[in-house]
C-alpha cells in the first residue's frame, strides 16, 4: 500500500520558473519518470507522488529554468558525496492501523496471556550509546528521520544544529 505525498515548493523559491519535476530515490532520479510540478495561483509549485510508508527517500526539485532547488520545509538533508550539494530527506510515516468497529458478540472468558518481550526494531539503533545523547535528543533525531547510526553518520554538523535548534 502506498501513501500519497504532496511536495510543495513556495513561490519565493520557484522564482521565475513555471514548471519542473520532483526527482529522487523514489524514481531513480530519472527525469522521464519524475513527478511534474504544477503551478498554483500563488506561484508555488506542487506535485503528488505515491510513496511506500516507512521508507526514507532523498529528493530535490529540478526547475524548467535549469536550477536544482531544495525543499525549504525538509526536516533533514543528506550530503551528496563528491558534490557540494545536499539532498532533501523525507520519511514517509506508517499510517496508524484502523480499529475494527465494536461488535455486540458475547465476551469470551479471559485467557492468560504470556508477557511478550519487546525488542528494538532492526531499523532503529540505540542512539543512547553515544555519549551525551539522551532520550530527548533521540526524539528530536527520530522526528527528523534519523533512526540509525548510519543515518546519524550521514548528517552534517549543520543538519544536527538545525535539528537541535528546532527544539
Amino acid at each position: 500500500m502506498k501513501t500519497k505525498v504532496t511536495f510543495v515548493l513556495p513561490a519565493e523559491y520557484a522564482g521565475g520558473a513555471h514548471s519542473g519535476v520532483v526527482l529522487g530515490e523514489f524514481n531513480d532520479w530519472n527525469i522521464e519518470t519524475g513527478a511534474v510540478l504544477e503551478r498554483n495561483e500563488d506561484g508555488s509549485l506542487f506535485a503528488e507522488v505515491e510513496l511506500v510508508p516507512g521508507n526514507t527517500y532523498q529528493y530535490r526539485y529540478l526547475l524548467n529554468d535549469g536550477r536544482w532547488v531544495n525543499d525549504n520545509s525538509a526536516r533533514s538533508y543528506a550530503e551528496h558525496y563528491g558534490h557540494t550539494v545536499e539532498n532533501c530527506i523525507i520519511h514517509v510515516p506508517i499510517p496508524p492501523k484502523k480499529e475494527k468497529p465494536a461488535t455486540t458478540k458475547k465476551k469470551a472468558a479471559p485467557t492468560k496471556v504470556k508477557p511478550v518481550k519487546t525488542t528494538v526494531k532492526a531499523e532503529q539503533d540505540d542512539l543512547t550509546k553515544i555519549a551525551g545523547v539522551n532520550k530527548k535528543a533521540i526524539a528530536l533525531l527520530n522526528h527528523s528521520s534519523v533512526f540509525t547510526f548510519k543515518e546519524l553518520g550521514k548528517c552534517t554538523a549543520k543538519q544536527l544544529q538545525l535539528i537541535l535548534a528546532d527544539a
